[in-house]
Parts: structure tokens; sequence; C-alpha cells
């Protein structure tokens, strides 16, 4: 008897850029040191359509980077809805680009997530038309007010032991949030699982801390990789929710990787990682959201 899906109550990203239109200090998705890359089209359709038949969210998430900056957002909304793995599309931005988003998109996706900094030009950004434009089509419009970031993994050298497996227990982005990732063929737990390999080197990565899912018996080896209990390979390097706070700004993208230089310990928020450990589902985002619908 064949299992039912793995079901994911939260959302299923999938990077419909790598790159960014901003350079925010402490960038969890390693955005300003990404390469310039948008993803094609039939790529997510072919992941995503193998995926389904192990695998199914209530949100595929299309981000980045900044999605928007992949004039074919669009055609990747369709073959997100084709490949019937969820029951919500969502796009998050950080609204920069709202001006010359494909007017198609709002009849294509159910949810729209703006993330607005105070360092950044947001009496540009059009809410009042994004507010009107949710409401004709039956959008939910999410904006969040964020006025800081975590640093979010180490550039000098890996975490010790320890200190990896208290962070690994804490992060809200594996256990709270399921953030779960497709990119390329490969399914990850996280987002950071796929960027920081990228940043140092897969060292084994694609056995440890992805899944391939165009190969065989893709649900029972997605059970048991989601069914783990130790740290991923790119948990050595990464601070989950539990690095120390950063006042939004934009940084250079040549001295980007500053804020995660030091002492990995160094760079770790102790009293929010008890926390965090005490209550895994506490919010300290800073987020100031506004919900419509």
């Amino acid at each position: 008897m064949t299992a039912p899906p793995y079901w994911n109550p939260n959302a299923l990203e999938v990077n419909a850029a790598e790159h960014c239109n901003l350079s925010c200090a402490g960038c969890s998705h390693l955005s300003p040191v990404m390469a310039k890359r948008n993803t094609e089209v039939d790529t997510v359709a072919r992941d995503l359509t193998a995926l389904a038949a192990a695998y199914r969210a209530r949100r595929v998430k299309l981000l980045g980077g900044e999605p928007l900056l992949n004039r074919a957002l669009p055609a990747l909304a369709e073959a997100v809805r084709a490949a019937a793995i969820c029951d919500e599309i969502s796009v998050c931005t950080n609204g920069l680009l709202l001006h010359r988003m494909d007017p198609a998109l709002w009849r294509l996706i159910d949810h729209l997530e703006i993330s607005l900094y105070p360092d950044v030009a947001a009496g540009t950004i059009d809410l009042d038309g994004a507010r009107r434009n949710a409401a004709a089509h039956g959008v939910t419009l999410e904006v969040n007010r964020y006025s800081r970031f975590r640093v979010p993994y180490a550039e000098d050298s890996a975490l010790p032991p320890a200190l990896v497996r208290r962070v690994y227990n804490g992060c809200q982005i594996i256990h709270h949030w399921r953030c779960h990732t497709v990119h390329d063929g490969m399914f990850y737990a996280c987002p950071q699982a796929l960027f920081l390999a990228r940043r140092f080197g897969p060292g084994g990565a694609g056995a440890r801390d992805a899944v391939a899912v165009h190969e065989p018996d893709l649900g029972q080896r997605l059970a048991a990789y989601l069914a783990r209990r130790g740290p991923l390979k790119a948990c050595q390097r990464c601070l989950g929710t539990a690095g120390k706070t950063l006042p939004h700004r934009q940084a250079g993208r040549r001295d980007w990787a500053r804020d995660q230089r030091g002492a990995p310990g160094a760079l770790v928020d102790q009293a929010w990682l008890s926390a965090l450990e005490a209550d895994i589902t506490r919010d300290d985002s800073g987020a100031a959201p506004e919900r419509v619908k």
C-alpha cells in the first residue's frame, strides 16, 4: 500500500530568483552574494510534478532574492498550480518592483506578502494600489514592516558541535516554520541547506542535506529525510534563528559578509537561544504586520 503524501501545514519555498535588488545586512538567503539567476519555468514544473507524488503543502511561496526580478513569474505560478502540490500560491516581495508586476499575476495567486524595511524608499511602493488589486482579485495581502534581521551564519569557522546541536534544536526555520525548499531537482529541509552549500561548497550535502526528487523511491527517501533528528551538514555554519540581531540596513555587496565574521559563539544571541529551547513557537521577528483580505 502506498503511503499518503507528506503534508506540510506551512509552506514549500521556490526561489524564483536567487539575486535581489536590495543588499540587506543579514539576508538569510545570502542573496547579496548569489549570482544573478532566475529559476526556469520548466525546471520548477518538472520538480513540483515529481515531488507532488510524495508531498503536499498548504502553500507554495514564490520568493528569492526578489521574485519580481523574474519576468516569467506568472508562468511559474501557473506551473505551481498545474503541479497540484498545494492549496495556495503566495508571492513574497520587498515591493519595490510592484509597479512593473504583470497584472496577470493577480489572477494566479492567492496571497501576496510585502516586506517593508525602514532604510529603503518605502514611499515609492504603491501600497494603496496593492490593496485595491488584492481586493479586486480576492488575494490576501500581508504587509510586514521589519526593523531588524538576525546574523544568519558564521563566515569564518564552523560552530562547536554542542552549539550546532543547540542551534538546530531551537531552529524555527526547520522545526516550527517548516521552510522546505525545492530547487534544481533537489528538496531541502530549509533554504540555508541550499545557500550555505553554495557559499562554502557542498561537501557531501547531496547525501545529507537534500533529497533528489527525480530518483526512485522518493516517498521513502523523503520520509526518512524529514524524520531525521540530527543536524544537517549546513548546520555547522548556520545560526538558524538564534543569531544576534542587526539593525536593518543596506550593506555593500563586497563587504556584506562582515556581519557574519568572528567567533561563532559571539554571533549567537544566547538569551534568545535559551528562550527558543524552552518554547520554539515564540515570536521575536520585530515585524509589524498588516493583513488585508
